[in-house]
């Protein structure tokens, strides 16, 4: 068992690391300006003539960022909008010579946009065969993983498994709840944020707390909760970040993106 402090220390050092790579990534996927490829030293592509032609015509570009999510996206305590992912992609603007502006949504909501042309693109996306027929997706920019929270003094949960039959927290509209829904066994309520679920657990109302790994130790570190909760068990499910687009703007999609 590793306390959630342990898994802090080790997780900061990995967010340096995957913030300087998230923003080679946003770099790559915003409409075509690089051509992914596994070197990671590669040069960027040149802007071809349409892209810049639409570009120019858009004048700037509307992004869907996660509604509430520290550390990707999240209202800080003075009410602006920010995070990591919010932070990299506005700084694509000067590169692009447009403006960028990401708009904090629900996913569901997000899509819907999407759809009816109100935002370019969306972040947080995981890539699955259903979204695939729909969607184009950039090369993923983050993993994470599905992790269990549970009171430090418990050792009876080390797997979904063991939460048949018990009431789970899950932050609502996220991955986390996607797949306890496909779990029937498992009884669970929806909260709207990582902190309101740890509180919860905390006050012994819910068995566990399923929500994404790097969300849920950043949320258990700054509510001072390194001794009462900890992570249990094998990362259950990994999350692959992807940027998503609409299929019929292939201006915006990378050559060869899925």
């Amino acid at each position: 068992m590793f306390t959630v402090r342990r898994l802090v220390s080790t997780r900061s050092k990995y967010i340096v690391l995957i913030a300087a790579s998230l923003f080679l990534a946003l770099v790559l996927f915003v409409i075509g300006y690089a051509r992914w490829s596994t070197d990671v030293n590669s040069e960027p592509v040149p802007l071809t003539d349409s892209q810049r032609a639409w570009l120019s015509q858009k004048g700037g570009l509307r992004i869907a960022g996660r509604w509430e999510e520290p550390p990707f996206g999240f209202y800080g305590e003075d009410g602006t909008y920010q995070g990591y992912e919010v932070d990299l992609a506005h700084s694509l603007g000067p590169m692009l010579g447009v403006a960028i502006e990401v708009v904090p949504m629900p996913p569901e909501e997000a899509l819907i946009a999407m759809e009816n042309g109100e935002i370019d693109a969306m972040m947080g996306m995981i890539q699955d065969p259903q979204g695939s027929e729909r969607y184009g997706f950039t090369e993923p920019y983050i993993n994470s993983s599905l992790s269990i929270f549970v009171r430090s003094e418990r050792y009876d949960v080390t797997s979904l498994r063991d939460l048949e039959g018990r009431q789970v927290a899950v932050q609502a509209d996220t991955d986390a709840e996607r797949v306890l829904a496909g779990q029937p066994s498992i009884s669970f309520v929806s909260v709207q944020s990582v902190d309101e679920g740890l509180e919860l657990l905390v006050d012994e109302a819910v068995s566990a707390l399923v929500a994404d790994d790097i969300v849920g130790l950043r949320a258990a570190q700054s509510m001072g909760l390194d001794e009462e909760v900890k992570v249990v068990g094998l990362p259950t499910e990994v999350f692959n970040y992807s940027i998503a687009v609409r299929k019929t703007d292939d201006v915006l999609l990378i050559e060869g993106a899925s």
